[in-house]
């Protein structure tokens, strides 16, 4: 899909977001709630951050280099391919990195808080 060769990866990523874009939408609009948490179905929207963007080009960096999606991972060391031990490191190593620069984060002042400004 990466190298821009076959077009009917391209459907299939795209019918299932339009497929769950729409399911989503009717299921809020039903006022349906979750099965497992009793939760409405719902979701919130953020603005665009450089982390986003950073986040994005990490992952997808990551599943061009690995050549698989992160999802088969457990079928291919099930399997015994040893390249998923390798894509299993790299997931490992971002969730660790991910909680580390939150944790980082959480720690530094919020460089958008208004209210502490007003106070000084």
């Amino acid at each position: 899909m990466l190298l821009l060769r076959e077009a009917d990866l391209f459907l299939l990523m795209g019918s299932a977001i339009v497929v769950a874009a729409v399911g989503a939408r009717l299921l809020r609009g039903a006022r349906a709630r979750s099965l497992a948490t009793r939760e409405a179905v719902g979701w919130t929207t953020l603005q665009v951050h450089p982390r986003h963007i950073a986040g994005s080009a990490i992952f997808g960096t990551g599943w061009s280099i690995a050549a698989t999606c992160p999802g088969p991972v457990t079928a291919m060391i099930g399997q015994g391919r040893l390249g998923g031990l390798f894509v299993a490191a790299g997931i490992a190593t971002g969730i660790v990195l991910h909680r580390f620069t939150i944790g980082r984060r959480a720690a530094l002042p919020d460089p958008v808080d208004r209210s502490a400004a007003a106070c000084v």
